[in-house]
């Protein structure tokens, strides 16, 4: 069977939030006869669930009682699953945050994480644009940080960005900035790599303009962006490289010159805004659920992630799958506890 691509990961969470689970589905998938059954849930990162998905499939498909539920509505849902003691396993594709590393501290959850792929921010514009090719990291702020809040106009950034020290010269064409939904792991991905950084050293908020415009499917950004043809816009690499030419990717400049997103910049971590994606396992719960921790052990173990998460994401560096199996063989034996 198929699972979605990036192109409909937005769409396909939501039909999946309003009941229509793949457990079902993945059950049917196998012909084999069954080695574990039970339930395991799953929630998080929609970025991650070509990848999630693909996986529980080919499990299913040696386990035919095995039960997927799968709610993958976006990170801070996940992790709120996850802190709350309600989902097995949660997809980020962004780093557990303080607020919810308490939560699941006051509620008693460990948890372990473990790095499944590599991904990127990919800034992007239309092709029908006349702006710069390439972008630097003060540019980025300039354009989307909280200082930014009433720039109409590309232009109206420019004194901003030669403040931080960019020769970049912006055309006086409408500037509207587009982002992923608040929760989406994208969002604070961003926020965390392209306005944290230069906002901890100007005092300012880390967090991007509040008059920016969140969508909430990949789908309706693109068309957006495409009816904005000067419109500034940010998602995953896994979505944005499946529109082909369809859209334009900024360059990105940190200081080693121009970097357009690549397969091999991201997953050399050259590319500025490159980004890992992580499972979290509920320690708690898979203690006691056995296909929960098979699943898990599957995931980690062998060529899956490299295989699988070629077929839909980035895969992890041969030193990251290393680390994931050594972090998952730790947490079994109960050696960790709660680890970021």
């Amino acid at each position: 069977m198929s699972f979605p691509g990036p192109l409909s990961l937005r769409r396909v969470a939501a039909s999946i939030a309003a009941g229509a689970a793949l457990s079902g589905v993945l059950a049917g998938c196998g012909t084999s006869s069954s080695t574990f059954s039970g339930v395991v849930n799953i929630s998080g990162s929609t970025t991650l669930l070509p990848f999630i998905g693909k996986v529980a499939s080919e499990f299913a498909s040696s386990n035919t009682l095995a039960r997927f539920d799968v709610q993958m509505a976006g990170t801070s849902d996940g992790f709120s699953q996850l802190c709350n003691g309600l989902t097995d396993v949660a997809g980020a594709s962004s780093p557990m945050n303080a607020t919810s590393a308490a939560l699941c501290h006051d509620n008693g959850i460990s948890y372990v994480r473990l790095t499944v792929a590599n991904d990127a921010i990919v800034v992007f514009t239309s092709p029908a644009s006349h702006l710069p090719q390439c972008l630097t990291m003060s540019d980025l702020y300039a354009l989307s940080g909280p200082e930014s809040v009433g720039y109409t106009r590309w232009s109206d950034a420019t004194r901003l960005a030669r403040t931080l020290g960019s020769p970049t010269q912006f055309l006086s064409a409408p500037l509207r900035v587009f982002s992923p939904e608040t929760g989406q792991g994208t969002l604070t991905s961003y926020q965390n790599l392209v306005i944290a950084p230069i906002a901890a050293r100007r005092g300012t908020s880390p967090l991007i303009r509040l008059d920016h415009t969140s969508e909430p499917s990949n789908d309706v950004m693109r068309n957006v962006v495409l009816q904005n043809p000067d419109a500034y816009a940010f998602l995953g690499y896994s979505t944005v490289a499946g529109w082909g030419t369809t859209v334009r990717p900024f360059a990105i400049d940190a200081g080693k010159g121009c970097q357009l997103p690549g397969e091999k910049e991201i997953a050399a971590g050259s590319y500025p805004l490159s980004r890992q994606l992580y499972v979290y396992v509920n320690m708690n719960r898979v203690r006691s659920n056995s296909t929960a921790r098979a699943f898990v052990s599957y995931l980690v173990g062998g060529d899956v992630l490299d295989r699988d998460g070629a077929a839909t994401a980035i895969a992890p560096s041969p030193e990251q799958i290393a680390a994931s199996q050594s972090a998952w063989a730790s947490a079994l034996s109960g050696s960790t506890g709660a680890s970021q």
